[in-house]
């Protein structure tokens, strides 16, 4: 592993693509400490997203991370699981405050167009945790709402045409002045989807192709922003996308008809003060998550509606020079509305997060902290955490971190109340987890950090088939986990060459105790590495994903293959007076190998694309 790590050491340095011809100012990201001491959370690198923009959430996790992305084709669902828990154990934060629907508690990323973000980051583990409840194997963060650095006018395009009839664009225009600030963006996509594969399921394996996958999808995103003193700033976000796509049969169903509308909006209000004793960061919000199902072969119709109101106040007040005091609120209210039954569902939640941080002379900080958790429909739970971190000064460029925290999930509302099968005695989800974790930095030249945990989860829910024949929630599981995950950058500049190299691994084990099984679709080994290259206009990258075999049964007697897959990129810059221009082109499964994420659902082989992008500033 540590030879897989190191193989392509040079890396461009922290300037690379710093320049008048970018689409994104770059900030170089990577893993950060959060406000509990010893626990980390991992940003996404600044010049994938760059690279990604034209892509979905999931396919930038995918080149970013080592976290599994069950991915059920092109344009299909994507979902994340951490850590070896489920989808649903992973929370989804749009500012701060969850998206996730309250139906069925997981998002589908193909939803989430990169573009239309300014950020986004991974909280793994307990890292979630200050974040709300719910993310047993952690939570993912896309971010809008960001001040602006500059004063003046900027502005982008994009267009791209790839293979299967995949057409993309975006937009955007940010404004800023002193006071006032404003970013815009607007993504747009639409796929035929029409690839070959080879069905292994029918006699002499033919190449068929790929019907009845259109993809249609349209995003805006608005950020406002307010400086109403040195101290007080006031923040408005919206967002909206709207997703309708034919779902296609596997290759075990080739007749399929069904199709499906996604729609998401949300809209927040925030409110933070900077101080340098008392910092408070408020939020309030709307979202809704709206699918619509046909399968007109079955006479069938369906419509599901979440909605949630959220409200988030984070307030942090420095007691001393060695320590501070943490309160964080988070409410929401959040429905369900089943229109094949003619019903709703209401739910209340609340949590208050009590915290305090204290520093031991230069290198030593610890922090403990209660959050009380409420839901109507069911008890008070009492949740600790504890993080101690270690920055030896002798040894300035590494840290060195632990922590411990119980998590609790409550059940979803479909998990409650689904017609038939709802289970409304089922008990909250409940999680310990403790990781220590170890990070080196060397100026901008070198960054590694490396974590390992192990996790407890009871009363795991999971649908299992009744007597009747209906399939039914029951909390039936214990699950132990544990696991390790290494991430390195290597950053250079030799003469006129940028290099910049980042890679990352992860090792889960993810055990049903009672059938001392893998769950199934859990790989134990996820790998991936990327490497930039650029010389004056010119810029390169090299990519590489390895996903491990995942078992698809409970006894752990069938299993998917692994896979590895290489992406290839360049792109060329040039200036034409005050616009700026990228015309680039990739490859994606560039060796064009055959493989499923999931069970009979197949992947595309090699695809090509072109884009041309266009930026301007104007002060």
């Amino acid at each position: 592993m540590l030879l897989f790590l190191l193989y392509g050491v040079l890396v461009a340095q922290e300037s690379f693509y710093d320049d008048t011809v970018n689409l994104v100012q770059v900030d170089i990201s990577g893993t950060k400490p959060t406000d509990i001491p010893g626990i980390m959370s991992t940003e996404t690198d600044s010049i994938v997203k760059t690279l990604q923009q034209f892509n979905s959430s999931g396919d930038l996790l995918k080149k970013n991370s080592s976290v599994y992305v069950k991915d059920y084709g092109p344009g299909q669902l994507q979902s994340i699981a951490l850590r070896g828990a489920s989808a649903t154990h992973t929370r989804v934060l749009f500012n701060g405050l969850e998206i996730s629907p309250a139906t069925s508690g997981q998002v589908d990323f193909n939803t989430l167009p990169v573009y239309l973000f300014s950020s986004s980051a991974i909280n793994y583990g307990n890292a979630s945790f200050a974040k709300g409840i719910g993310g047993l194997g952690g939570s993912i963060e896309v971010n809008t709402a960001q001040l602006e650095q500059f004063t003046g006018l900027k502005g982008d395009l994009g267009i791209s045409l790839g293979s299967f009839s995949d057409y993309r664009a975006f937009g955007g225009v940010k404004f800023s002045s002193d006071k006032f600030w404003s970013n815009t963006k607007l993504s747009l996509r639409t796929a035929a989807n029409d690839f070959s594969y080879t069905d292994i399921t029918q006699e002499g394996s033919p190449e068929v192709t790929q019907d009845h996958a259109q993809f249609d999808q349209t995003g805006i995103s608005q950020n406002f922003g307010y400086r109403m003193n040195s101290n007080l700033e006031l923040n408005a976000d919206v967002l909206y996308v709207n997703t309708s796509r034919e779902l296609p049969g596997t290759m075990l169903q080739s007749d399929a008809d069904e199709e499906q509308d996604d729609e998401i909006f949300a809209l927040q209000l925030g409110l933070n003060r900077y101080g340098r004793i008392w910092l408070s960061k408020n939020r309030a919000g709307y979202d809704l998550n709206r699918i619509e199902y046909r399968a007109p072969s079955l006479n069938f119709y369906s419509e599901i509606t979440s909605r949630k109101w959220s409200f988030r106040s984070e307030n942090r007040i420095e007691i001393d020079q060695r320590t501070s005091f943490s309160g964080i609120l988070n409410l929401k209210s959040e429905e369900a509305i089943y229109n094949f039954i003619d019903e709703s569902f209401h739910r209340t939640e609340g949590a208050l997060l009590l915290g305090l941080n204290r520093s031991i002379g230069r290198s030593l900080e610890f922090g403990v902290a209660l959050q009380p958790v409420y839901s109507q429909d069911s008890m008070v739970l009492w949740l600790p955490v504890a993080g101690i971190s270690f920055n030896p000064e002798f040894i300035s460029w590494l840290s060195l971190g632990a922590n411990y925290a119980r998590n609790a999930k409550f059940p979803s509302l479909n998990d409650l109340h689904w017609e038939p099968g709802g289970n409304t005695a089922l008990v909250p989800e409940e999680s310990d987890q403790v990781e220590i974790n170890a990070m080196a930095t060397v100026g901008t030249l070198l960054s590694v950090d490396l974590m390992a945990y192990y996790s407890e989860i009871r009363n795991w829910i999971q649908w299992v088939p009744g007597n009747s024949g209906i399939w039914s929630p029951e909390n039936i599981k214990e699950v132990e986990q544990s696991g390790i995950s290494i991430n390195l950058k290597l950053n250079h500049k030799l003469q006129r060459w940028n290099f910049r190299y980042i890679a990352g691994y992860q090792y889960v084990r993810s055990i049903d105790r009672e059938l001392n099984k893998v769950l199934v679709y859990t790989p134990e080994h996820m790998a991936h590495w990327t490497i930039f290259l650029s010389r004056g206009s010119f810029d390169f990258n090299l990519a590489y994903q390895y996903n491990g075999s995942r078992f698809i049964d409970a006894a752990n007697e069938t299993y998917l293959p692994d896979f590895d897959l290489v992406d290839f990129g360049a792109s060329y810059t040039f200036v034409i007076e005050n616009l700026a221009f990228r015309l680039g082109g990739e490859i994606t499964n560039v060796l064009d190998k055959p493989y499923m994420n999931v069970v009979w659902s197949p992947m595309p082989g090699r695809a090509y694309r072109v884009y041309l992008t266009m930026s301007f500033q104007k002060k």
